[in-house]
């Protein structure tokens, strides 16, 4: 989705419903607003054409961080009237003490800009309930095991209604590392339930302990078997090509720890998995014999169940290229992705 705009000539009616919600929850009270000089409408490297950020004493300090971009903040452009571009911004909120400066700390701001720069670039979308790693701390210099994290409704801002269609607010929580190893194995709800329980309007507190630190919460959210489990993974790279009878898979390094978890559980309750790229599918399903499939977006691989389990095995998240010994003509390679800052520069190599 690309929301190409001249900003001087067209009204800014999705932006100004944006700044209605805030002032049903602000009133009078002025944001430190962070502009994007050049954004990728224009040319630029930055998503979203801004960010808001309001300093809040009560009920808890903290930092309340909103975008501006993922809606369509001008005129309508796209041909769906029900959502307002991809139908929702982005909410953050970040503990701070009582005394912190009005300034926000900006890695925030870099941080909501590389969301939004894997959402413009893969065209896949968050929503409520959808959760995912962050390749490494949400902070790349603060002590902090918060690594992933889930999305649910700001609890005040919610949903609105623009001239240009719905728009929600997503709210990020952050999950600690074993939380988040929970979530991946079917125990999202009682996760998800007792972290945002943890503070006023779920703050994240970067932090904090795990909550699994606590040998009896521990038991209790394990005392009860879990829920349908993930089977999808989003990332940016999925795809493929066929030379000669083989069949040869890319797919980033960023989303095989998660592969391999599902490959290991989620396949044994008859589901397939899926590893999504940019605008691209791969599932992986289980039958007695291996057959694919293409069509225009996605690709589908069928194993022997014992196959598909040593496939998962032998993968890592390291560049290379995987086989199982019974399928050669099935060849896995795993692709270094690089990990950027909200500025564009390269700041880590996974893989």
């Amino acid at each position: 989705m690309n929301f190409d705009t001249d900003d001087n000539e067209l009204e800014p009616i999705g932006w100004d419903a944006i700044d209605g919600a805030l002032r049903r929850i602000y009133c009078d009270r002025e944001p430190k607003h962070f502009g994007t000089i050049l954004p990728m409408s224009l040319g630029g490297n930055a998503p979203l054409q801004g960010i808001s950020v309001y300093k809040n004493l009560a009920p808890q300090p903290h930092y309340h961080y909103v975008t501006y971009g993922f809606s369509e903040l001008y005129e309508k452009e796209t041909d769906d009237p029900e959502f307002s571009g991809y139908g929702f911004e982005l909410t953050f909120r970040l503990a701070c003490s009582l005394d912190a400066p009005e300034d926000p700390p900006v890695w925030p701001l870099n941080f909501l800009q590389n969301l939004a720069r894997y959402v413009f670039s893969s065209g896949n979308i968050f929503d409520e309930r959808h959760h995912l790693p962050f390749n490494g701390p949400i902070a790349m210099n603060e002590v902090t095991d918060i690594t992933a994290g889930f999305f649910f409704l700001d609890p005040e801002l919610d949903v609105i209604d623009t001239p240009n269609g719905q728009v929600k607010f997503l709210q990020l929580v952050g999950l600690a590392t074993d939380e988040y190893d929970l979530v991946q194995k079917g125990y999202f709800r009682p996760i998800a339930a007792r972290v945002t329980a943890l503070t006023p309007l779920a703050i994240t507190d970067i932090y904090r302990v795990s909550i699994l630190d606590n040998p009896a919460v521990l038991a209790a959210i394990t005392s009860v078997d879990p829920q349908s489990q993930q089977n999808q993974v989003f990332g940016t790279l999925a795809q493929w090509r066929e030379v000669d009878g083989r069949l040869e898979i890319e797919i980033g390094a960023t989303v095989v720890s998660q592969l391999k978890t599902m490959i290991n559980s989620v396949l044994q309750q008859d589901k397939p998995v899926i590893v999504y790229g940019k605008n691209t599918a791969v599932l992986f399903t289980v039958d007695e014999s291996l057959k694919w499939g293409v069509d225009d977006t996605s690709l589908e691989v069928t194993l022997p169940p014992e196959s598909i389990i040593r496939l998962g095995q032998s993968l890592q998240p390291i560049r290379g290229e995987y086989t199982i010994s019974d399928f050669p003509a099935i060849v896995l390679k795993v692709i270094p992705v690089d990990i950027k800052d909200g500025a564009g520069n390269i700041i880590s190599t996974i893989g």
